[in-house]
């Protein structure tokens, strides 16, 4: 049942994501205000700012609707997607998916990290974090998973605690809060220094 549930929700993921194609070009004319903190290249030098570089268009395309549509909460983001029509979200998405994505470097222990990552907990109902963001962290595109290789562990550390808070609810299905509100914050920050170091 768990698997059928799964794959209907990919499935759906996935006939949602086939309208979101869009022109890099296009993107990349658009993208100039975006670099004040998400750098030049879509790599951020502030660890508080995710990297978007690499990332999927559809994922970006599908945050940039939150923040407009105030689903996803950021002041910061609300004056920068305010103008932004369905094709310019679509094509920043595609602008970014082509640059090279950012890589990191993890830092301390995350064995135990990488056992979630790679093979869930399921004492604790806790699926394997790769069977949607990928073995290598680069998400799964076409369902709209984002990548989680080489972004700043401090960003995804932000997301997973407003994630188990309840206050980020752009998860399909309320999976991300079902599964980070079964972490404690020392998992959750092994987690994310693990996800750094991935290629």
């Amino acid at each position: 049942m768990r698997k059928l549930t799964l794959l209907a929700l990919i499935t759906g993921a996935l006939t949602f994501s086939t309208a979101m194609a869009g022109d890099p070009a296009a993107g990349k004319a658009r993208a100039g205000v975006c670099a004040g903190c998400h750098g030049a290249n879509g790599q951020s030098a502030q660890a508080m700012w995710p990297n978007l570089a690499g990332q999927s268009g559809t994922y970006i395309a599908n945050q940039l609707k939150a923040f407009k549509d105030k689903v996803r909460k950021a002041p910061q983001m609300a004056p920068m997607v305010a103008a932004l029509t369905d094709a310019d979200m679509a094509n920043l998405g595609a602008y970014y998916q082509s640059l090279p994505a950012a890589t990191g470097q993890a830092k301390g222990d995350v064995a135990a990290a990488k056992a979630l990552y790679t093979g869930g907990d399921a004492s604790r109902g806790i699926p394997a974090c790769m069977s949607c963001h990928g073995p290598g962290g680069k998400g799964m595109p076409a369902a709209a998973f984002p990548a989680v290789a080489g972004q700043h562990a401090a960003y995804s550390l932000a997301q997973l605690k407003g994630f188990a808070a309840g206050t980020r609810t752009t998860d399909l299905n309320k999976m991300m809060r079902d599964i980070a509100g079964r972490l404690d914050e020392a998992t959750m920050s092994s987690l994310a220094q693990y996800m750094a170091g991935l290629r």
